[in-house]
């Protein structure tokens, strides 16, 4: 239920995630239970750029199984044309699609995350080694730390 409070919450991004700019992410449609559209503002290397994202979100509660798909636009998207950058942003130049899968067991909750970044450019090698050994190990420490917090009763979810 943390996870899903995490992503529910996108004020609160910035508590969990190290790139994401300002209060996280902003909201495009009014807020849906399932299907909802983000611009995503971040900073990477000194450069304010913002994804295009949409998000649809899937429970099985019988088997307390948690599925969200992720799909960033790429920029040849007819959606940025209704959803232009705000000022200040450049649109991200490529697109990150995220899966994931959780299952709630008894006294456990597994996990599986798949991430794909397609771009018009291969990324340099110091860059993956850089999103492989810090921002990836990073991101699912702060996460851990915010799932944690979201079991609080004083926590910034409760």
């Amino acid at each position: 239920a943390s996870f899903v409070a995490m992503y529910h919450e996108t004020a609160l991004w910035k508590q969990w995630h190290p790139i994401v700019q300002g209060s996280g992410a902003i909201e495009l449609w009014p807020r849906r239970p399932y299907h909802n559209l983000w611009h995503v503002p971040f900073k990477v290397f000194m450069q304010s750029e913002i994804e295009l994202v949409e998000e649809r979100m899937f429970f099985i509660r019988d088997r307390g199984a948690f599925v969200m798909h992720l799909d960033g636009k790429p920029p040849q998207s007819e959606m940025w044309k209704r959803y232009p950058p705000p000022k200040g942003y450049k649109a991200m130049p490529g697109a990150n699609r995220t899966r994931l899968v959780s299952s709630v067991q008894k006294h456990t909750t597994a996990f599986t995350l798949t991430v794909t970044v397609n771009g018009e450019v291969a990324l340099p090698g110091f860059v993956v080694r850089f999103i492989v050994g810090w921002f990836l190990p990073e991101v699912v420490r702060r996460m851990l730390r915010a799932g944690a917090a979201c079991l609080k009763s004083d926590g910034p979810h409760s």
